[in-house]
């Protein structure tokens, strides 16, 4: 654990800004704002400070955050292994002073992309979160059943799986939905997905739901047992393999499922977070949006058409592949 978290703090101080004040103190974190009086500092503790202009020395700018568009990447390492990462993007409400992180959710991923993860939503006053579940049913009715079941849909089925073979964390087990400043922000269908019951989902996406469960069994297959040392060599090159898929297809993943799919799986449930924004009363100065990386171009381009301002962002490493 000790390990896990100098890594964790060695990887945050490289993917920051930096600011030197004029008696040799140094803050990291993502400037959000600077202009003639000083600067907005969001730490990498999630504490928003203000530092006047009096008082700085020098501000470094990390210079591989996010770019305009970016969300999903695969860099590559020095030989055969690298890195997918996601973006966390910060936007400025106008007049309000509200901001608005878009965290990008990695369904299954390393155990120091969760260390990062919880340590941001723990900041945040309120957590706008997906997860497509039954209507009338409550997170805290959900978690239990699934503990006590382990009942998954097609989709977290498959996910549970590759997190194991790829020795990764599966969303669900790494993070805790049940609290108070956490807000379902998705789609509500009619009854229970875990029944199996086509009826359940949108139309759109029943094909892709019966895909995945043809999917599943050809993966059991191809993947082997976890005591073949041949096998888990390969799921290794499988693991290299879907991380630079996954990087290089970045926001376009959806697109592979033509524009039906598209809107059902993405536009719709976007404006269902985007509206539970919008309802969130006026004191909520800090919230995070934690959705799919798929999902935040869209948005994004929301949120700028709403006059909101893009405030810096860095990238928080979800598959690390050695070299």
């Amino acid at each position: 654990m000790r390990r896990l978290l100098l890594g964790l703090l060695l990887y945050l101080s490289a993917h920051a800004d930096e600011v030197i004040l004029k008696g040799g103190t140094r803050l990291g974190g993502t400037v959000l704002t600077r202009d003639d009086k000083g600067l907005r500092l969001l730490t990498q503790e999630g504490t928003e400070i203000r530092v006047a202009a009096a008082d700085i020395s020098t501000v470094v700018k990390h210079d591989d955050a996010p770019q305009s568009g970016e969300w999903i990447r695969f860099k590559r390492g020095k030989r055969y292994g690298g890195d997918l990462q996601v973006a966390l993007v910060h936007f400025l409400a106008p007049g309000s002073g509200r901001r608005v992180d878009l965290l990008s959710a990695v369904h299954i991923a390393d155990p120091a992309y969760w260390v990062d993860v919880r340590r941001h939503l723990e900041a945040a006053e309120v957590v706008l979160f997906e997860w497509v579940k039954p209507k009338g049913i409550s997170v805290s009715e959900l978690l239990k059943r699934r503990r006590m079941q382990r009942s998954e849909s097609a989709l977290s089925g498959l996910q549970v799986k590759l997190a194991r073979w790829f020795n990764l964390q599966f969303q669900l087990d790494a993070t805790n939905y049940d609290r108070p400043h956490f807000v379902h922000a998705d789609l509500e269908v009619g009854r229970p997905l875990a029944d199996g019951e086509k009826g359940t989902l949108p139309k759109e996406l029943r094909g892709l739901q019966q895909m995945l469960e043809m999917i599943g069994p050809a993966l059991d297959k191809m993947m082997g047992d976890d005591t073949n040392p041949r096998q888990l060599k390969l799921r290794q090159h499988y693991k290299n393999v879907s991380a630079r898929m996954l990087g290089g297809l970045g926001n376009n993943a959806a697109l592979l499922f033509g524009p039906k799919v598209q809107k059902a799986l993405l536009i719709d449930r976007n404006t269902i977070a985007l509206n539970k924004l919008a309802g969130l009363p006026s004191h909520h100065r800090n919230v995070t949006i934690f959705y799919g990386g798929a999902h935040m171009a869209d948005i994004a381009e929301r949120l700028l058409k709403k006059g909101y301002t893009r405030a810096g962002g860095r990238w928080l490493n979800a598959w690390h592949i050695p070299d």
